[in-house]
C-alpha cells in the first residue's frame, strides 16, 4: 500500500506490506529537488542497487520478482539514511549511506552507488516488460556496488551487480546477475537460504501476443548454490502470461513456476 504526495517543494513517500502476516515499512521518506538534474532523499528507502528492486509491485511481469530483486526489495530492517541521485543525457546515477543490516543500526553501514547509461533509444520503461513500448527501440545497462560493513566478523558485505535492458517494438529482454560477499550466508529474510559466495543470475523475456492486451513472458532463476554446504543447486523456470485491462493498473496474470532443486 502507497501513500505519496507532495507539500512545497518535497515529494513524500509511505508504503507498507503484510507480506509474511505482519505489517511493516518499506519507505518513509521525503524528496527535494537541487537544481535540474539532482534530488535529495532523507529517510527509509530501498537501496538504489538493482532495478528488479526497485520496479513498483504493480508493475512487475510476473506475479514474484527476479530471485535477487527479491532480497533487495525485502531488505529493510534498517534502511534509515540520506541519498543524492541524479539524470544527465542518457546518464543517470543514484549513491546512498543507511544503517547496515545489524540489530543494531548504530554499529553498522550500507553504502550503495549505481548508474545507468540508455545506450539506445530513451530510458527505461518505469515497468517490466513490453507494455506500450511503441515503435522505439530502447537498450540499457547498468552496474551497482553495495558494501554493508554490518557482516560477521572475517566476511565480507560487498556486493556488485550488472544488468542490461532491452525493449524493442513487443519485444523486451532483461538479464541481470548479482555477486554476494560471504557474509551474506545467514541473512534472516530470506530465511537462511545462503545468499553468501554466490552469484545468482536471472533472464527474462517477453513478447506482445496483442499490443497493450496479451503479454507472454518467461523467466529463468539461476540461484547458484551448488557450492553450499548443504548443495542446494537450485533454479526456476517460470512462465507468465498477463492481461492487461487498464494497464499496469488493473491486469491479470497467469504464472506456472517449475522449481528445481
Amino acid at each position: 500500500m502507497n501513500l505519496t504526495g507532495q507539500v512545497g517543494s518535497f515529494d513524500y513517500r509511505l508504503t507498507g506490506e503484510f507480506f509474511d502476516g505482519r505489517g511493516r515499512v518499506l519507505d518513509a521518506w521525503l524528496r527535494t529537488g537541487i537544481g535540474e538534474e539532482m534530488a535529495f532523499t532523507i529517510g527509509r528507502f530501498r537501496a538504489p542497487f538493482l532495478r528488479s528492486g526497485l520496479v513498483e509491485a504493480r508493475d512487475l511481469l510476473f506475479i514474484l520478482r527476479t530471485r535477487n530483486g527479491f532480497f533487495w526489495q525485502r531488505r529493510d530492517s534498517a534502511d534509515d539514511g540520506v541519498m543524492l541521485q541524479g539524470d544527465h543525457g542518457r546518464f543517470h546515477w543514484a549513491a546512498s549511506t543507511q544503517n547496515g543490516y545489524d540489530p543494531n543500526p548504530s554499529n553498522s553501514q550500507r553504502v550503495t552507488g549505481s548508474v545507468r547509461i540508455n545506450l539506445i533509444g530513451a530510458r527505461e520503461l518505469p515497468w517490466e516488460g513490453a507494455y506500450r513500448a511503441g515503435d522505439q527501440t530502447r537498450l540499457a545497462w547498468g552496474a551497482g556496488v553495495s558494501n554493508d560493513d554490518a557482516a560477521e566478523p572475517g566476511k565480507s558485505g560487498l556486493a556488485w551487480n550488472t544488468s542490461l535492458y532491452l525493449v524493442h517494438h513487443r519485444f523486451s529482454l532483461a538479464a541481470e546477475i548479482v555477486d554476494y560477499g560471504d557474509g551474506y550466508s545467514d541473512d534472516p529474510v530470506l530465511a537462511g537460504q545462503q545468499l553468501g559466495d554466490t552469484r545468482p543470475w536471472t533472464i527474462t523475456s517477453s513478447y506482445m501476443l496483442v499490443p497493450e492486451t496479451y503479454e507472454v513472458a518467461l523467466r529463468y532463476d539461476d540461484y547458484d548454490d551448488v557450492q553450499q554446504p548443504v548443495n542446494y543447486d537450485r533454479s526456476k523456470w517460470t512462465l507468465g502470461l498477463n492481461r492487461y485491462i487498464r494497464g499496469h493498473d488493473l491486469k491479470w496474470q497467469f504464472n506456472y513456476s517449475y522449481f528445481d532443486n
